[in-house]
């Protein structure tokens, strides 16, 4: 009998078995994960609290929070401040908590004491809602003296440990590592929210941030007032935010009015319907909606930044205004040509309801102004003239009761303008026009949270906005082909 032979492992061009070609993909994948898992570690750093404390200064720590009034001392909390307020925190043995960690090799000092804190305060970070602030450094530093307080005081005990920090909330539009910094702390949702304040010291070698008041997980617990702080994101109380966020408010009111009673965006080649408007032109519907879309994507991004980037308009915003112009314009050049006649553009005028009644009242005066003219003694002829009038009265109540009626049951006409085009038979939904309106909301919706979330007007690449331009090419030459 044969003796049985064992198969051998099967081997690559480089003579390597599977299980080896398997260990080095795994060893790389592991590798490419401890890379990533630094990289996520690295945008994140760990927060250490620590401690130090001595019978005469006393524990270490945060103990307030304020904003200074502008031009005065007066500090105010709870702290409410926004974009290049300064805000004053008070902090409790600062020299001893410095001490501590050049104990611990935190930082490498030869000072002690007060010495120590001046030297190491351009290494002091504040850090915002977990986020360390790179580019906010302490502009201010005061020690307390018991010298200022009556003897034997209950300020004049603690006054040895205490101390301020201010920092400045500036954020430099033109600095990009200031524009980093703050837009994770700007992308909080809320007008006003609560957010946690602490300061420390970033060891970038192991990615640790030594700090006095380790922020915690919003709700963990209830600081008092004297530490709570908050971030306004939009100053509603300041001039000039009130007034261009009044004119813009305005500017879409007053277009929503005029795009339901006049003929802002409508196409004007067209003979009037019963409610004397033409039909809405998509091409000017579409140019309307990345207008105001891109002005107020412009105008939220610069409130919330302080008032600093006004450089936001980029490639992918010129395109999308670019396309929707061409589309509006190619959409009236295309309208010429099945426009109709004056003849039945002045016909569907004339049996339009506000034309209706704009006669009726114009009767109705007339009548009136014969009334005036009647003397006592002509009561025949008054009897008659206020029949007239009454009529005329009820003729014009008719007509515009007709045309609220008309409004009502056609509330859906707006979007019907959009989707469809007139095939002699009737109205029908076209599909190349349903095409430009679903793009034209989806990438709508994208634009806005990709602004909400970065703060800034969105990249899209350029497969994208050909996509764009081919569905508003697709709509212009059916419409150019329309008989």
């Amino acid at each position: 009998m044969m003796p049985l032979a064992y198969a051998a492992a099967p081997l690559d061009s480089r003579g390597r078995t599977k299980a080896e070609l398997h260990g080095c993909r795994l060893v790389i994948a592991l590798g490419i994960f401890i890379v990533l898992a630094a990289s996520a570690r690295a945008q994140t750093p760990v927060f250490i609290k620590d401690n130090a404390s001595s019978k005469e200064a006393g524990p270490s720590g945060i103990k307030s929070v304020a904003r200074l009034k502008e031009g005065t001392i007066t500090r105010e909390t709870p702290c409410v401040a926004k974009i290049d307020d300064v805000i004053s925190v008070e902090v409790g043995n600062l020299a001893g908590w410095l001490e501590k960690l050049k104990t611990d090799k935190v930082i490498n000092s030869e000072a002690t004491g007060e010495a120590l804190v001046w030297e190491q305060l351009p290494n002091l970070n504040l850090f915002i809602g977990e986020h360390m602030m790179k580019t906010l450094h302490p502009t201010e530093y005061n020690k307390d003296d018991p010298g200022w307080y009556p003897p034997d005081s209950e300020q004049s005990k603690t006054a040895p440990g205490r101390s301020w920090l201010e920092f400045s909330l500036k954020r430099d539009s033109a600095n990009k590592t200031s524009r980093e910094v703050w837009d994770p702390v700007l992308r909080t949702p809320g007008i006003s929210p609560k957010m946690e304040l602490a300061v420390g010291i970033y060891d970038a070698n192991r990615n640790i941030a030594h700090v006095m008041a380790l922020p915690l997980p919003m709700g963990a617990y209830t600081p008092s007032s004297q530490l709570e702080f908050r971030l306004r994101l939009i100053a509603l109380n300041d001039v000039w935010t009130g007034v261009g966020l009044g004119l813009l408010l305005l500017a879409v009111g007053g277009f929503l009015y005029l795009l339901v009673r006049s003929g802002i965006v409508r196409d004007t080649s067209c003979a009037v319907r019963e409610d004397g408007l033409p039909p809405l032109s998509l091409g000017r519907c579409q140019m309307a909606f990345w207008f105001f879309l891109v002005i107020g994507a412009f105008y939220f991004i610069w409130i919330i930044t302080g008032r600093g980037d006004t450089d936001t308009i980029n490639s992918t915003v010129l395109t999308l205004i670019g396309i929707s112009a061409g589309t509006g314009l190619g959409s009236v050049i295309a309208s010429k040509k099945e426009a109709d006649t004056a003849e039945a553009k002045n016909e569907a005028a004339k049996a339009a309801y506000p034309s209706k009644i704009k006669d009726a009242k114009r009767a109705l005066r007339a009548a009136e102004k014969d009334r005036k003219k009647l003397g006592p003694k002509d009561t025949d002829e008054i009897t008659a003239k206020d029949a007239e009038i009454k009529e005329k009265k009820a003729e014009v109540a008719d007509l515009k009761a007709k045309l609220k009626d008309w409004r009502r049951d056609n509330r859906g006409q707006l979007l019907l303008d959009l989707l469809s085009e007139d095939e002699g038979s009737g109205r029908v939904i076209a599909f190349h026009r349903f095409q430009i309106v679903a793009w034209t909301l989806v990438l709508g919706v994208v634009f806005f949270s990709e602004v909400k979330m970065k703060l800034a007007m969105p990249e899209f690449n350029s497969t994208l906005l050909t996509l764009m331009g081919i569905s508003s090419g697709t709509y212009l030459g059916f419409k150019i082909s329309a008989k």
